[in-house]
């Protein structure tokens, strides 16, 4: 197979580096010009292990496809991506990411066997996935040109010189936040934090999750006739958010007595924190500098995986730059098909009836409920050591039922805990819970 290498130096760190690489929307918008289009698989948002994406491009008139999928994936050090059908006969892209004194050294090693002369790798070589200072890697070489037969070793090499693409502060292809601190980023973790809700109780960052996705909305205020309307939007999205296994929480510089009316007044079902002193708000650096009168937090929103991993982010300075609601829907649905298994469950079922335990949700830990007959239903994060098999966990909230472990299984360095209902089931023909969706918390 003919090998092309890359070396890129860039001012950022690895884990941004990382995220950016796997990144549909940035790929697109570096190629907008060419018209490049994601058709097929994942066709936004951050690629994970497993996730699939076709590629569709014109170049030099000639219509070309190239599905790839993610083999290797190991945040924020490695990944490959291999070619599933294509031009070629084979193909695979390894990204390696280290961390260097400017920032990141980023090596790309790009491997490919064809039959086509050289002419014909340059007319038909659609893009390959999203990397920094790649664009295309095909028909690349320190001469210009691929050798003929594209037999051997070509080495291209960018000179060694920081990349201007990302410096400072936060900016990602999919929203418009510039204006936080460089960890607040796709693939890490929002910092934890603890404040009083709009009843006075102190409520920390996992108590609002609940171990589920997190829209997690920091908000000017009451007076904002703007923030009225983003607001509304949420409550309007309330229930299929909550009900689905997702949590909504907003943070304000307002009182608790003030955040408890303008909640109320809304009608949310979800809480609302309140930053006084303005201690989180500056931690995060997510002041509206310019009003001086209210100091409020800028209008962002962040939505968080399972484990409390920044998935997607917005700004909302202008009205516009607000996720709409098929915006959080996608980032949403995208978390829920990246950590559960069970959202193809045919295909989970008819391979044995739960997924491995590295499948899914990227913790050390989780549960998994089943079914009587061992059917994966759902999967979650599990706080600290495995119990033991036999030991109750928790109950239904539907039969009142306990979960129970029936198995504790360990591979590739994750342990499962597998979970069954004891006891009969219920006889009763009627539903044991609400036939109307009620409110999932109750209103204070």
């Amino acid at each position: 197979m003919a090998l092309i290498e890359l070396d890129t130096l860039i001012e950022a760190p690895p884990e941004r580096c990382f995220d950016l690489s796997l990144s549909v929307d940035l790929h697109l918008d570096a190629a907008a010009a060419t018209g490049e289009r994601a058709v097929l698989g994942a066709t936004s948002g951050l690629l994970r292990l497993g996730d699939a994406v076709t590629w569709e491009a014109r170049q030099f008139g000639l219509g070309q496809r190239l599905s790839v999928r993610i083999t290797k994936y190991d945040r924020p050090r490695s990944f490959r991506d291999e070619m599933t059908s294509g031009p070629f006969r084979q193909m695979r892209h390894d990204h390696w990411f280290d961390e260097d004194d400017v920032g990141t050294s980023m090596r790309d090693a790009f491997e490919f066997s064809t039959a086509l002369r050289p002419l014909d790798l340059l007319l038909l070589a659609p893009s390959s996935p999203p990397t920094f200072g790649d664009s295309s890697l095909l028909g690349t070489s320190s001469s210009g040109v691929l050798p003929r037969g594209a037999a051997g070793r070509v080495t291209s090499t960018i000179p060694r010189r920081p990349s201007p693409l990302v410096r400072g502060r936060s900016h990602h292809p999919f929203d418009s936040c510039t204006a936080v601190r460089d960890d607040l980023a796709p693939g890490n973790r929002f910092p934890p934090f603890s404040l009083p809700d709009h009843t006075g109780a102190e409520v920390a960052l996992a108590d609002l999750a609940q171990g589920h996705p997190l829209v997690l909305c920091f908000v000017r205020g009451w007076w904002c006739p703007k923030e009225q309307v983003r607001l509304r939007t949420l409550v309007a999205m309330q229930e299929e958010i909550q009900r689905e296994y997702g949590r909504i929480a907003v943070v304000t510089v307002d009182s608790p007595y003030t955040n408890g009316a303008f909640r109320a007044g809304l009608g949310a079902a979800f809480p609302f924190l309140a930053d006084e002193e303005r201690r989180l708000a500056q931690e995060l650096d997510a002041i509206e500098v310019p009003d001086t009168k209210h100091q409020p937090f800028l209008p962002l929103t962040f939505v968080l995986d399972s484990t409390g991993r920044i998935h997607r982010s917005w700004c909302g300075f202008w009205f516009w730059g607000n996720p709409t609601p098929e915006e959080l829907r996608l980032a949403l649905r995208e978390i829920t098909r990246a950590e559960q298994p069970s959202y193809d469950p045919q295909a989970v079922w008819d391979r044995g009836g739960s997924a491995a335990p590295s499948a899914g949700i990227d913790a050390p830990v989780v549960w998994i409920r089943e079914d009587g007959d061992g059917r994966e239903i759902q999967r979650g994060v599990h706080e600290g050591e495995p119990p033991e098999v036999g030991a109750e966990v928790s109950r239904s909230t539907l039969d009142g039922r306990p979960w129970v472990v029936e198995s504790i299984e360990r591979g590739n360095d994750r342990v499962a805990v597998h979970l069954r209902k004891a006891g009969p089931p219920s006889t009763d023909p009627l539903p044991q819970h609400h036939i109307t969706a009620p409110l999932p918390t109750q209103v204070n």
